[in-house]
């Protein structure tokens, strides 16, 4: 499903609050670190007479290390982008949620005319006949929202982009 719709019509916005930014590499780059740190107190300081904890730390540490080192660079090199929200000063957060088939006008109607407790409202399920797939700040009450409906073996836009919440820029 491609949703990159939803994140050109948030670029387009006026002022341009919302924009196309790179993950941040912090937190893998900590777990690589983290993952570093297992491996050296498992050379230098654990002296034990059982393989076992050995193998488990130099398994976490070299686990932790690889995983960490290919995230950081996945983030710095690649070309994934997220929307960024500049007058907050969060990333968007993606969320999709899913529905029967019958719910569908319930849930257009809800979304055009952005009614949180009406979408809040309705069962959501596993089967995903139709998804509303939202970026929601959350400091604010900006929100954009897209719904999706499985049709042909594909899911295609219902309706427009709806963006609610949006805040001119500091």
């Amino acid at each position: 499903m491609k949703t990159n719709d939803i994140c050109e019509a948030l670029y387009a916005l006026p002022g341009g609050v919302v924009e196309a930014r790179r993950r941040p590499v912090v937190k893998p780059l900590a777990i690589a670190l983290a993952g570093a740190a297992l491996l050296v107190v498992d050379t230098v300081a654990i002296d034990s007479d059982s393989g076992n904890l050995d193998a488990a730390m130099l398994l976490c540490g070299s686990t932790m290390l690889l995983w960490g080192l290919i995230a950081a660079t996945t983030r710095l090199f690649g070309e994934g982008r997220i929307p960024y929200y500049r007058p907050d000063g969060v990333y968007l957060r993606r969320r999709e949620r899913y529905y029967r088939h019958e719910q569908l006008t319930e849930l257009r109607r809800a979304v055009i005319e952005g009614d949180q407790k009406a979408i809040d409202a309705l069962p959501e399920t596993n089967v995903s006949a139709v998804t509303l797939v939202e970026y929601v700040s959350p400091r604010s009450a900006m929100r954009a929202r897209r719904v999706y409906a499985y049709a042909e073996f594909d899911r295609r836009p219902i309706g427009d982009t709806v963006i609610t919440g949006v805040a001119a820029e500091r």
